[in-house]
């Protein structure tokens, strides 16, 4: 009956004298997170071998304040992902860094209402400005004011036009380094 079960054996990774992608393969061969990221760097150079594939990256959650968004821009500018799917979040929070401000490392289990008191956004263990936010809103009311308020605009045309006023403006965000890409 064990049979069922214990199919393949967890294999620990010797570090010493291997390359980052060495150690990512062997990850896979691993169990939890390790073995999900060995996993999809193994899917990853699967699509990537594929002539005739779109590759569609997900992104979700606040990766951007999490110091991740100049990875997403890597990724666009070496066409290693075709089509981006993300939340608001990303494509408007890493503006904030882009304009020169600053995220912070920081706790989960802090009082939301504190840290507000004393100007503090908190995206899960990571902190912000409030005035910094405040910034990058009207930085970019400055944008909505430049389009026709009668045209309807579909999302892929409104961000296509927000990452052109971007470049412009010097700022290159996840839907910069997109419009231009």
């Amino acid at each position: 009956m064990t049979e069922n079960y214990l199919k393949k054996k967890v294999e620990s990774i010797e570090v010493k004298n291997k390359s980052i992608s060495q150690l990512l393969a062997e990850m896979a061969k691993t169990a939890f997170q390790g073995r999900k990221l060995g996993e999809t760097v193994e899917v990853w150079e699967e699509m990537l071998k594929e002539k005739d594939l779109t590759i569609i990256m997900g992104l979700a959650g606040s990766l951007s304040t999490a110091g991740q968004w100049k990875i997403v821009n890597w990724l666009i500018k070496n066409r290693f992902i075709d089509v981006l799917v993300s939340t608001g979040a990303n494509i408007s929070e890493d503006i904030i860094e882009a304009m020169g401000s600053s995220y912070w490392q920081g706790s989960p289990a802090v009082d939301d209402v504190a840290l507000l008191k004393t100007d503090i956004n908190r995206y899960y263990d990571v902190y912000g400005l409030e005035s910094d936010y405040r910034k990058m809103e009207e930085f970019l009311t400055d944008f909505i004011f430049t389009l026709d308020p009668d045209y309807p605009y579909s999302s892929m045309e409104f961000l296509y036009k927000l990452g052109k006023w971007l470049n412009e403006k010097g700022i290159k965000s996840i839907v910069a380094v997109a419009a231009e890409h």
